[in-house]
């Protein structure tokens, strides 16, 4: 999806255009993140889970689904936001 490091508003956009294709899962998982930025960007991978209710490895391949290598690279966007 992305050749570079994206901003939170291109992430954001990019996660609404893939929800509909999403698993139900990984559906709930983008509505944290669109609901829920400030928590997902300073979560755990555990925490963050939890108050999603997902287990960790499903945020995982939520990053992996917008081509990130994992999910601390794709919280890296959203902590940026609150810089």
């Amino acid at each position: 999806m992305f050749s570079h490091s994206p901003s939170y508003d291109e992430l954001t956009a990019s996660i609404s255009e893939a929800y509909p294709s999403l698993s139900k899962q990984l559906q709930q998982i983008a509505r944290f993140a669109l609901e829920r930025p400030n928590e997902l960007a300073l979560g755990t991978v555990a925490a963050v889970a939890e108050a999603a209710g997902v287990q960790p490895s499903a945020l995982i391949r939520f990053a992996n689904a917008l081509d990130f290598g994992g999910f601390s690279e794709m919280q890296q966007v959203f902590r940026a936001r609150l810089i």
